[in-house]
């Protein structure tokens, strides 16, 4: 690779052509007496200058003179930008427009017969390319006998500059690289190749967030016309000319492009396509991954000759690029243009899935696109391309080779690090990325018919103390305790041959990582279910676009969220979204009985008229919530549907997060629940907001006037510590409605977390649902038999895990009886930690019963920040209260 203070090509080619002079001539030399191989470059590009007849510029074919406040078109000439094989740059003004611009005026002594109306023609079509990617074609004309082009004027150096800035990350270069490529694609579905891309016709500004394809100088418009195809070069592939590999070639006026980066097909005096461009693309690529060539050679048809046996250089060592980049990119180095990828898009899609990059058009690029006209202080080019995602979706990779048929070869191969063989296309996939954790036993990772679950909650950010850790430790558990259990009966001799689960944990901290680890799990892990999530937005988010279509189950085990099991489910399979705790509608319901029948004033049930208010935020869910409670709720014993005033909802505006609203927003709230003067004010809003709206509606409140009661829906009370504090009215006046918590299932599971994990959990307030959700699947995965594990064979085997069977309850002591009724064709009714799991089929929803939560004290009376079931349970399958009412 040319080290930074080598000379440049176009700095060679004027040494060359004698346009060197002074101090720059000066430095030139200077380095050429130590520099052997630039040397041999400027020995190589001299043999390519051909004599010129004539006295003057106009008979030598060298442009006229053009200096500053010049008029080329109506463009005003500021100053020279740079100078290359096909012209001049210029910075310009367009007077018409009150712009700047960067105008190339073309050499007329590369002009060939019809090239330069070809190049009209081009530009032409290229104008109406409109790309982030690409660089954007204002205007072409005349100017004496020479062909201007007007494009906008770029911010940055060149691709070449920026790799050689600093150290790069493959991800880094891969990102720009296809982003790139993207600019290719669209110039493709233009109608128009490049032939000459390399990274010095690339532009990036300094923070890479323009990336624009330039000098489409060489590319021709793809008609297959003869007059189109007539400057088409012929470069020999079995003579030593001596020309340099790097070296930007013409001869005899046509132009040919730069060896070290063309396909064999371009070396043979072929007709160049844009599998053709494909082939330079990888060779950039390949380059700015592995900081050298993929091709050593030392003269042209040496070249040539590795290129057609596909001597590709094994990769330096240090380097991290993952081996299934370098698969994509010798997929695209193959030497018959047939073999290898159909398209840039198809090459970019092998590029993305390897690589874990998002499948949408480049935030980046889309910000380019906003900054409109910029500057670039070096070499102006021009051209085109599609959005990757797009681009991906337009043609099937060209596969490599098969290169595993077991695990076992896999992890050998990669030093033993937790590698499988994915089974649709026998390729060594990476079970880790920068998201997800692979957790096994011993033995897993061999094993051919280990079967890999998905789990994604959010293990970094402000979720993964409180939410996101717990329930990886959750899931974790039940893992290790299903693998224990099951040990004896995963050989081949055992006497009930049971498969082994493993687990792929991810993080899903905001939608951009889980987009990144739900495609890991689902494209290179090939995981038949995945189970967690952070919010009900990212089920239906990932379920509707990823994860239903490909067969993958969901089993959402911490989010509430009504809309997670309406996710629309294909025809002719089994439901493919569930879930392991309960639906907030529920919540609405139980809450509107607990109202109506178990908080009256003496906590006698009561029908007499009371007014409700619910603070909520204007999200689906909690306006699915304010729909049921409204129809839910019963006043004097007849619906608040037809007590219309009776009955209010306040929207506060917050975040997804919850974060606290402005204390405007507040007050606003407050005044409006004072003013209704509601008798009950329940809260759908997780702390600090619930605690600020609660603190601000008692300091609002009238004096000498009956205050209401809280109930705070599907949330503990710990955040309410300090606002209850020693007061017994504030206690008795706040309440929530939670699942209940006191099955063995639950404490069982509480005390295995406590003696394993900091801080402990409690009966109430745990990860229970997610590690239901371990068991759920590693039963379903049991109940499918010798069948092939898939999404919906789990599914539809979730059939044999609800009443009536025999009952199990979750955890490490029922799962020999669990398995032998299953092995034995049976059903087992599976009870969870938190609900009974004994699901709606055709919802994918649990039934759960509801308690009543007030504040935990202690010895001095104090709230202590944990929370107990007061006595009060609503019961689903009936739809009725139990218990009386009292906070211990």
């Amino acid at each position: 690779m040319t080290s930074p203070e080598c000379l440049s090509e176009e700095r060679l080619a004027e040494l060359a052509e004698g346009r060197l002079a002074g101090d720059d001539l000066a430095r030139a030399e200077r380095h050429l007496a130590v520099c052997a191989e630039c040397r041999g470059l400027a020995a190589s590009m001299a043999a390519l200058v051909e004599p010129k007849g004539g006295d003057g510029p106009e008979s030598s074919g060298e442009p006229a003179v053009v200096r500053r406040n010049d008029k080329i078109g109506r463009y005003v000439v500021v100053r020279e930008l740079g100078a290359g094989a096909m012209g001049h740059v210029y910075a310009a003004y367009d007077p018409a427009l009150d712009r700047t611009i960067a105008l190339k005026l073309l050499r007329p002594d590369v002009a060939v017969p019809g090239l330069e109306s070809r190049l009209l023609r081009e530009a032409k079509a290229m104008a109406r390319i409109a790309h982030p990617h690409v660089i954007t074609v204002h205007d072409v004309g005349r100017h004496g006998d020479q062909v201007y082009i007007a494009m906008e004027i770029v911010e940055g150096g060149t691709l070449r500059e920026w790799l050689a800035a600093r150290p790069r990350t493959w991800r880094e270069v891969l990102d720009v690289y296809v982003r790139a490529g993207a600019g290719l694609a669209e110039a493709h579905a233009a109608g128009i190749v490049h032939r000459d891309f390399k990274p010095d016709n690339v532009l990036v500004s300094d923070d890479a967030r323009v990336v624009r394809v330039t000098d489409f100088g060489l590319a021709r418009v793809a008609t297959g016309d003869a007059d189109e195809l007539a400057y088409a070069a012929t470069l020999p592939a079995n003579e030593d000319s001596g020309e340099s590999l790097d070296a930007h070639l013409t001869r005899t006026g046509v132009i040919v492009g730069t060896p070290v980066y063309m396909a064999p097909e371009q070396h043979a005096g072929e007709t160049a396509d844009a599998r053709s461009d494909v082939y330079s693309f990888c060779v950039a690529l390949y380059e700015g991954l592995y900081g050298e060539r993929p091709f050593r050679a030392t003269t042209l048809a040496a070249h040539h000759a590795v290129k057609l046996a596909e001597r590709v250089n094994a990769p330096a060592k240090g380097r991290d690029v993952p081996q299934r980049v370098r698969r994509a990119l010798l997929a695209g180095l193959r030497a018959k243009p047939e073999d290898r990828y159909a398209s840039m898009g198809a090459l970019l899609g092998a590029l993305e899935r390897a690589a874990h990059l998002p499948r949408t058009p480049f935030a980046w690029g889309v910000f380019a696109l906003a900054l409109g006209v910029v500057a670039w202080a070096g070499f102006g080019r021009g051209t085109a391309a599609r959005a990757p995602g797009a681009a991906s979706a337009s043609n099937a990779a060209v596969a490599p080779p098969p290169e595993c048929t077991t695990n076992r070869a896999c992890v050998e191969r990669h030093g033993g690090e937790p590698w499988l063989c994915r089974a649709s296309d026998k390729t060594c996939v990476p079970l880790a990325s920068d998201d997800c954790t692979p957790r096994f036993e011993r033995g897993d990772l061999e094993a051919d018919d280990t079967v890999w679950l998905g789990a994604m909650f959010p293990t970094k950010g402000p979720l993964a103390e409180s939410f996101g850790r717990p329930s990886v430790n959750a899931v974790e558990l039940a893992r290790r305790e299903f693998s224990n259990a099951t040990r004896a009966l995963t050989g081949a001799g055992a006497s009930l041959r049971v498969r082994r689960i493993a687990l792929v944990t991810c993080d899903d901290g905001d939608a951009d990582t889980a987009s990144r680890a739900a495609t890991h799990l689902v494209d290179d892990v090939a995981v038949p279910a995945i189970l967690g999530f952070r919010s009900g937005q990212e089920v239906v988010d990932l379920a509707g676009s990823l994860l239903v279509g490909r067969g993958v189950l969901a089993v959402a085990s911490s989010t509430s969220s009504p809309i997670v099991t309406q996710v629309p489910q294909p025809d002719g399979m089994p439901r493919m979204v569930w879930r392991t705790t309960f639906n907030l509608d529920e919540v609405a319901v139980a809450a509107a009985s607990f109202v109506r029948d178990g908080l009256a004033p003496g906590r006698a049930p009561r029908t007499a008229a009371s007014r409700v208010a619910l603070v909520r935020s204007d999200v689906p869910a909690a306006i699915s919530f304010g729909q049921t409670l409204l129809k839910a709720l019963v006043f004097s014993g007849r619906s608040a549907l037809g007590d219309g005033a009776d009955y209010q909802e306040v929207v506060i505006e917050t975040d997804s997060a919850g974060t606290l609203p402005q204390i405007s927003a507040v007050a606003r709230t407050a005044e409006r629940i004072v003013s209704a003067a509601p008798s009950f004010v329940v809260v759908l809003q997780g702390p600090p907001t619930s605690v600020a709206v609660v603190a601000a509606i008692e300091s609002a409140w009238p004096a000498h006037t009956p205050r209401p009661t809280y109930v705070i829906a599907n949330d503990m009370l710990e955040p309410f510590a300090a606002f209850i504090g020693a007061d017994v009215e504030r206690r008795r006046r706040m309440v929530s409605v939670v699942s209940t918590s006191d099955s063995a299932a639950n404490a069982h599971f509480v005390i295995r977390y406590n003696e394993a994990h900091e801080p402990h959990v409690w009966r109430t307030s745990n990860p229970g649902s997610s590690y239901d959700a371990f068991y759920l699947l590693a039963f379903g995965v049991a109940a499918v038999g010798a069948e092939h594990v898939t999404g919906p064979a789990i599914a539809r085997a979730f059939g044999r895990l609800v009443p009536p069977g025999r009952p199990v309850e979750v955890g490490p002591t029922q799962v020999f009886e669990a398995l032998a009724e299953l092995a034995r064709g049976g059903r087992v009714d599976l009870e969870g930690t938190s609900t009974a799991l004994d699901y709606d089929l055709a919802t994918g929803e649990v039934p759960a019963d509801y308690a009543l939560l007030c504040a935990a004290i202690d010895a001095t009376g104090r709230a202590t920040g944990e929370s107990v079931e007061a006595g009060l349970v609503f019961r689903s399958k009936p739809r009725r209260l139990e218990g009386r009412m009292r906070c211990p």
